[in-house]
């Protein structure tokens, strides 16, 4: 299976597009395409994800996400630090919390990685994943420098991993006005 994040404007059939609205005032769409299934996939078959960084974007866009969409699994939480308000642990404790990079890298059930740290660890961290063999999606900014880039698609390519670019689309004229999100 590989999935690729589209904005709501993309062209796709709407019964494989999942859509999820958040409890906000301002309305977020994320979907979710699902490409046909390799043939030695079969139905029974879920992804465990493990989100690396537990901030906003973790708590509200990625995890909600994962929890509600059939065949993924949140097998686990990358948090370095966590504070008393906030712990991953507490917050989900049927997950395992990994509490350093090179233990997520370690882990073999994980099979596909959100990368929602701070824009400098994108591409190392990206790099890394894929050369452990894991499927990767990264928040925006997908790297800083479009070499970093260019070097993280040939690699995932090599080697046969899904490798894409997170990104939320909101629908409020204010928002529109801020930003452009582009599409897939």
């Amino acid at each position: 299976m590989a999935l690729m994040a589209c904005p709501v404007s993309a062209s796709l059939p709407r019964n494989r597009v999942p859509s999820l609205i958040s409890p906000t005032t301002q309305s977020h769409r994320f979907h979710l395409a699902i490409t046909p299934r390799p043939q030695n996939e079969t139905m029974s078959d879920t992804i465990n994800v493990c989100v690396l960084g537990y901030g906003l974007s973790a708590k509200i866009f990625q995890i909600p996400y994962i929890v509600l969409t059939p065949g993924l699994v949140l097998h686990s939480i990358l948090q370095r630090t966590p504070t008393a308000d906030n712990d991953a642990s507490k917050d989900h404790p049927s997950a395992k919390v990994h509490r350093s990079f090179g233990d997520v890298l370690a882990d073999p059930e994980i099979r596909l990685t959100i990368v929602g740290t701070g824009n400098s660890s994108h591409y190392p961290m990206t790099k890394a994943l894929l050369e452990a063999g894991k499927d990767v999606m990264v928040e925006k900014p997908f790297t800083i420098r479009t070499e970093e880039a260019d070097e993280l698609v040939r690699l995932a390519e090599s080697a046969g991993r899904l490798l894409t670019v997170y990104h939320s689309e909101f629908r409020s004229a204010a928002a529109a006005a801020r930003r452009w999100d582009g599409v897939c």
